[in-house]
């Protein structure tokens, strides 16, 4: 909130556009799945860019024989849709996993990886059909303690382990409520939203 208040008018008005729902879901979530993540960035690593390249391949490949085995008209209208309302999820739930009520953010010299990793990151409660298509990513606060447990274990570990009995969980439809949040409120130690700016 702090460095929100003293940016100029300018770029105010440029993070609160670049924070809209109808901006950050609708059309940044196509561009960054479908455009931003097809190129390298000189911070990646080989490794990196290579896995961004081989999924590029692989993407044309896939592509290009279903063009002419359907048709690219029928390709494009099968396939356009299904990759624009998952990248709307994918960053959805990106989002919600960060930026909930009740997540915790530090400082450089508050910081402490187990501390972060379970109250920064949300244990987003999904109906079970969706944590199947989602892959457990619901289990967030897991993922980020120890990205190297499977999905298909992330369920079990939250069940089996007692470091996580106290984990609030956000309940799904309650979830959608905090796309809102947009601000982190150094005093109050919590998200706000743009309104909420003005009563602070």
């Amino acid at each position: 909130m702090t460095e929100y208040k003293a940016l100029p008018s300018r770029k105010k008005l440029a993070y609160r556009i670049f924070r809209n729902a109808f901006i950050m879901f609708g059309l940044g979530a196509g561009l960054m799945f479908l455009i931003g993540n097809r190129f390298t960035h000189k911070t990646f690593t080989r490794k990196e860019k290579i896995s961004v390249y081989v999924t590029n391949l692989a993407i044309a490949i896939i592509a290009t024989t279903l063009c002419f085995t359907i048709g690219w008209k029928a390709y494009l209208l099968i396939q356009v849709p299904i990759m624009y309302f998952a990248a709307i999820g994918g960053v959805y739930l990106f989002y919600l996993q960060h930026q909930f009520e009740g997540t915790h953010w530090y400082t450089n010299k508050d910081w402490d990886f187990k501390t972060v990793a379970l109250q920064g990151s949300s244990y987003y409660k999904l109906p079970a059909i969706l944590r199947w298509f989602s892959g457990n990513i619901g289990f967030h606060h897991i993922h980020h303690l120890s990205s190297k447990i499977p999905n298909y274990r992330l369920r079990k570990c939250h069940l089996e382990n007692d470091l996580f009995r106290n984990i609030k969980p956000v309940p799904f439809l309650k979830g959608f409520r905090y796309v809102h949040l947009k601000l982190w409120d150094e005093q109050a130690g919590k998200l706000i939203r743009f309104r909420d700016l003005k009563m602070a």
